[in-house]
């Protein structure tokens, strides 16, 4: 189970042929949007982004003592996303340990989202909407474009 979320980058895939009616075979070329896709969903910390909203829907609001706790609580979601992306990238079968790279880009994922969601941000005043809007859409829509994995280590 674990390197789940490893993101490789393999080398281009072969088109795959297809047989018409005449027998002749003909190429075609792999889906692009799955690859696409299995990177969005494996760079956006979502289990942990989740598990934020919990605990901040049941922290106290309005005084001291809950800023104070969701700003705790923000710093062990951080963590967990180190932790569970360190985990979960590591692909000990492959002599691979985690990917940092995917580590670093998930947290500031997280951090962007906790910014959309406001979080301490907006307990401190300083979250604007639209530009939390801005980025979650650019950075959600960019990275799986730009970060494609690391290579593929030799095993041999």
């Amino acid at each position: 189970m674990a390197g789940f979320l490893r993101i490789q980058n393999y080398p281009p895939a072969q088109p795959k042929e297809r047989v018409v009616s005449e027998g002749a075979p003909q190429a075609t070329a792999p889906p692009q949007s799955d690859e696409y896709l299995a990177r969005l969903m494996k760079l956006v910390p979502a289990p942990v982004v989740a598990l934020y909203l919990f605990g901040s829907n049941v922290t106290p609001t309005g005084s001291t003592l809950g800023i104070t706790i969701l700003i705790i609580w923000s710093i062990i979601c951080l963590g967990l996303v180190v932790l569970f992306t360190a985990a979960f990238t590591t692909a000990p079968e492959a002599r691979q340990g985690p990917d940092w790279i995917h580590v670093a880009i998930a947290c500031i994922s997280f951090l962007i989202w906790l910014y959309a969601i406001g979080g301490p941000f907006a307990a401190f005043h300083i979250a604007v909407g639209f530009i939390a809007s801005l980025l979650v859409a650019g950075w959600t829509f960019i990275l799986p474009y730009v970060y494609k994995g690391q290579p593929i280590a030799n095993t041999a």
